[in-house]
């Protein structure tokens, strides 16, 4: 790859998503971004501790979540994942898609 194209490739990676970073397992740099993206798969009924770290729990559930919104089960959180996530209006009931626990 030419210098000049990654450089427009790190600029509109950076410039675009500065608050939405690309997650993947092993994350520690911005627990804050992965607890918000927990908080999100949360919302969208996609059960997740909210403790932000990304662990094998956290990729398998956005594997999961990536396959329920057609998009490649990479388990990474990346822009389209982002843009996913974010969809969910306040109106829009999030369906279980855990089972409850039987007692």
């Amino acid at each position: 790859m030419s210098d000049d194209l990654r450089d427009a490739d790190d600029e509109e990676r950076t410039s675009s998503y500065d608050y939405y970073p690309i997650l993947c397992r092993g994350d520690l740099a911005d627990a804050s971004a992965v607890f918000t993206a927990q908080s999100l798969l949360n919302r969208h009924g996609f059960r997740v501790p909210t403790d932000g770290r990304f662990d094998q729990l956290m990729e398998t559930v956005v594997q999961h979540f990536q396959l329920s919104r057609a998009l490649p089960p990479s388990g990474i959180v990346d822009h389209e994942t982002w843009l996913q996530l974010r969809k969910l209006s306040d109106t829009e009931p999030a369906p279980p898609h855990n089972p409850p626990e039987s007692t």
